[in-house]
């Protein structure tokens, strides 16, 4: 059954750049994005059976709830420095690759938009009130914890 698990992996990076291109366009993620990835995320669960590659479900259930509920901590004493739209995904992507790949995937993410951020301000693109989609640089991160997430974590965690 490994042949469906890479079809759902391609399919799940295809969602994030679509999430990712509405997100840099409208400053909004649809929750048919989310809702089709934590679908494929429960198919790829039944298909792998929580072994192998795939995350098991006790891994895959800390996933949808810690890193979204922590995002979601930081939107309610920050108004407007994340979406729903952005939490929704980090929830459905953790779900998909367990809680190791999305606390990789959100520390990811987050370097790489602090990253983006320090040269747009740099180069005076960007004011300090100005926002970002920050569903992009998290697609990003979901699809590099996708690809090389246990390397990602070894490294973030400095292993």
């Amino acid at each position: 059954m490994r042949g469906l698990g890479v079809v759902l992996e391609y399919i799940c990076y295809m969602l994030l750049a679509a999430a990712a291109g509405r997100d840099i366009r409208e400053r909004r993620i649809p929750d048919a994005y989310s809702g089709a990835l934590a679908a494929a995320a429960l198919l790829d669960g039944a298909v792998q059976g929580g072994t192998g590659d795939g995350a098991c479900w006790a891994a895959r259930l800390a996933g949808l709830f810690f890193p979204a509920a922590v995002l979601a901590v930081w939107a309610s004493v920050r108004p407007g420095s994340f979406g729903g739209g952005d939490v929704k995904l980090l929830a459905a992507g953790g779900l998909y690759l367990g809680v190791g790949r999305a606390c990789a995937a959100f520390g990811l993410a987050s370097l790489l938009c602090g990253a983006y951020l320090g040269i747009m301000l740099a180069w005076g693109r960007l004011k300090k009130r100005d926002t970002v989609p920050f569903g992009a640089f998290l697609c990003a991160g979901l699809a590099a914890a996708q690809a090389a997430g246990d390397s990602i974590l070894r490294w973030y965690l400095g292993g």
